[in-house]
């Protein structure tokens, strides 16, 4: 087997290998762009699945994972927004996130992390990264598509069905140059969705 790349690992992803490290888990990681995190992790012993959009994406990521001799990881093109439809009848053992909410408006976004949660077994993670705005120091548009202070904990700490594990919002970062906004602040959290709860009524 070829030596399979390590990615970047935020310490985000960090405190996620350590949940799952030594337990070997189905993972689903929502948004895998190249797909790199998705053959680490299969390469740490976990069966992975990888979600994007871009059926040219899958094709060259599929490849890229046979050529490693990685048979524990996958990949799909599916819309995140509607994985209860696209992946029925699965779930996961730990459900990935990172840093790809931005990238749509917020009604979807918030679908998406619906799916996360509806994909995970009892028992079961979700770990979600996503950029942190101030919304009074940045443009109206990275206002409305990103988290803001407390939004996503909020999103999983007063449902009876999930406990958070671990939240972390980074301080409010933000460097303007030639008429663009970058943003360093993250807000992270992962949660677990409790053995044994019973199931509400409009959870599907």
């Amino acid at each position: 087997m070829a030596t399979i790349p390590t990615p970047p690992r935020s310490q985000f992803f960090r405190a996620f290998e350590r949940k799952i490290a030594g337990n070997p888990r189905t993972v689903l990681d929502i948004g895998c762009g190249s797909g790199e995190h998705a053959m680490y992790l299969a390469g740490q012993g976990h069966r992975v699945v990888g979600i994007t959009n871009e059926a040219g994406t899958v094709r060259e990521i599929t490849r890229t994972a046979r050529n490693l001799g990685l048979t524990g990881c996958s990949f799909v093109e599916a819309d995140a927004r509607n994985l209860k439809k696209e992946l029925s009848g699965r779930r996961f053992g730990a459900v990935l996130i990172m840093n790809v909410l931005h990238l749509m408006n917020k009604a979807d976004s918030w679908q998406v992390v619906e799916s996360a949660k509806h994909m995970a077994e009892f028992g079961g993670l979700n770990a979600v990264s996503g950029y942190l705005v101030d919304p009074a120091a940045v443009s109206k548009k990275h206002a409305a598509q990103m988290l803001q202070p407390g939004e996503l904990i909020d999103y999983y700490q007063h449902e009876p069905e999930w406990q958070v594990l671990s939240y972390q919002e980074d301080p409010f970062r933000l460097s303007r140059r030639g008429g663009h906004e970058r943003i360093y602040s993250h807000a992270d959290l992962i949660a677990q969705r409790l053995p044994n709860t019973p199931v509400s009524p409009d959870m599907y």
